[in-house]
């Protein structure tokens, strides 16, 4: 059972799905996504509900309203205040690809909120083959053509073989987005043209894992290759059966996110 808290940081409101009764706290900051991740609230808890008996889980969403001009470090920064807000210290932090970049934001700047960090399919820069995801993703959103925006966009964050088995289903229960969820989505997609935490990642002291899969057609497989070089950290590297949304896709997973934050 989980529960939908709405929590203010630096006067913005975002929703806070909570689950999970353990002493550990751990915070998840998920990727882009083109509705709010708080109306997926109970899968996500079952997914992740083997940490429910050692953590209380803190899924944070993005804020409800994303103005124009909203930058990657405008993200940190709220979610950082929404931990805060709800008295979360020193906790595992693990976030996914725009997740993983809002959660590198935190752990080098406000290193007292991170007890360690994991962080999968994300990048430190923005290089130009995702600059064509996003302008694709935008063509899509500005045209308010519903179908074709989720079609691209899960056919760049899954593998084949997940669409090949799951597309014709995740599709068919694509709504009408409303115009303001597309603004919304627009707005988030700009965001990542401000992106560059790179030269920052040596401050970042915390036990760090960083995972990716060798199919990534978001980021690209470097991305992390050079991440974890950086922070001279482990990678934990999928083959070529699993895609950017690895963290989803891929059996063991959350396994091995548990052992690392178990270990450290």
């Amino acid at each position: 059972m989980s529960i939908i808290e709405t929590v203010t940081g630096n006067g913005s409101e975002m929703k806070c799905t909570v689950f999970g009764t353990g002493a550990k706290q751990m915070v998840m900051i998920p990727g882009l996504s083109i509705t709010g991740v708080w109306e997926l609230a109970e899968q996500v808890a079952e997914a992740y509900s083997c940490f429910c008996e050692e953590y209380t889980v803190y899924l944070f969403d993005r804020c409800d309203e994303i103005p124009a001009g909203y930058t990657m470090n405008g993200m940190a920064e709220d979610a950082a205040a929404g931990m805060k807000a709800l008295g979360i210290k020193s906790a595992y932090v693990f976030g996914a690809s725009q997740g993983g970049m809002i959660a590198l934001y935190i752990a080098e700047h406000y290193p007292e909120l991170v007890k360690s960090l994991a962080v999968c399919s994300t990048s430190a820069l923005i290089r130009d083959d995702f600059r064509e995801v996003c302008a694709n993703w935008n063509r899509f959103a500005l045209k308010k053509d519903s179908k074709g925006l989720a079609k691209y966009f899960y056919e760049v964050l899954f593998s084949d073989k997940t669409m090949t088995e799951y597309g014709e289903a995740m599709l068919a229960d694509v709504p009408e987005y409303s115009d303001a969820q597309l603004a919304r989505f627009i707005n988030l997609v700009k965001a990542f043209e401000s992106l560059n935490i790179k030269d920052g990642l040596k401050y970042i002291k915390c036990p760090v894992l960083v995972a990716a899969a060798l199919n990534d057609r978001v980021f690209g497989y470097y991305a992390s290759e050079e991440l974890a070089e950086e922070l001279n950290c482990e990678l934990v590297t999928y083959g070529e059966g699993f895609g950017h949304a690895v963290y989803d896709e891929a059996p063991d997973f959350k396994t091995k996110l548990m052992n690392f934050f178990n270990n450290t």
